[in-house]
């Protein structure tokens, strides 16, 4: 069997499975589920890790890009194929689905020729899964330092800040006080102990340059030097 072949037998078998009804699941929506619309295996929940949230959105990226771009045309309308679905979930609280439309035609048989162009897409996504469980490194690094600051920002605002400093609206001391606590690597998570003692840390270094900015130029007056801060 030549590739062309053999790859579109699979497209039409992965069709087939998509269009196969679930059992016990529920859905209220629009579409014409399990009959032109299918469930792509692609999903993420309240629980899901990074990976798998940044290939979730990385592959809905994809897939509505290539919708844009379909021939499938119905009536002359912009074609819909592809929705982004959350549903409750009694384990995860929720849980996201990919929607696709598998055929162009409800009414003939599943062929080649009848399959919509981001459905192909959708099968070729998922076979790259299997070789290459991370499908955008970059995208996955912006998302676990998009993640890690929203951490560190949820641990920022729940310290009682009046028992500690009354500077915590310094953007700059924020900022510095993150860099500080990530040069290491992107930690699991933030404890308000590590972020006060960078935060004294940070105020009493700052305290230091200040004093030295202020007096630099009177202290060869008296032959003083000063040394580093014994924080520093």
């Amino acid at each position: 069997m030549a590739h062309t072949e053999q790859r579109d037998e699979q497209y039409v078998t992965a069709a087939k499975a998509t269009l196969h009804p679930l059992p016990d699941f529920g859905y209220h929506g629009d579409k014409n589920l399990f009959r032109s619309w299918g469930l792509l295996p692609f999903t993420q929940h309240r629980d899901s890790h990074t990976a798998d949230r940044s290939n979730y959105r990385t592959i809905l990226a994809a897939l509505q890009q290539h919708a844009a771009q379909d021939t499938a045309d119905r009536a002359g309308e912009a074609p819909d194929l592809v929705e982004d679905m959350r549903a409750a979930c009694w384990a995860h609280g929720w849980r996201e689905h990919i929607l696709c439309r598998v055929l162009i035609d409800d009414t003939a048989d599943i062929t080649i020729a009848n399959l919509t162009h981001v459905f192909r897409v959708a099968v070729d996504i998922a076979q790259r899964l299997i070789e290459h469980p991370i499908l955008d490194e970059d995208d996955l690094g912006k998302l676990e330092s998009e993640e890690s600051w929203e951490a560190f920002d949820t641990a920022w605002n729940g310290i009682l800040w009046i028992e500690v400093s009354p500077n915590f609206t310094d953007e700059q001391m924020k900022d510095a006080v993150y860099r500080e606590l990530t040069a290491a690597g992107l930690p699991d998570g933030f404890s308000e102990q590590e972020i006060v003692a960078a935060v004294i840390d940070w105020t009493w270094n700052e305290a230091w340059e200040d004093y030295a900015r202020v007096y630099a130029a009177q202290l060869p007056l008296f032959d003083v030097t000063l040394t580093p801060s014994p924080r520093a």
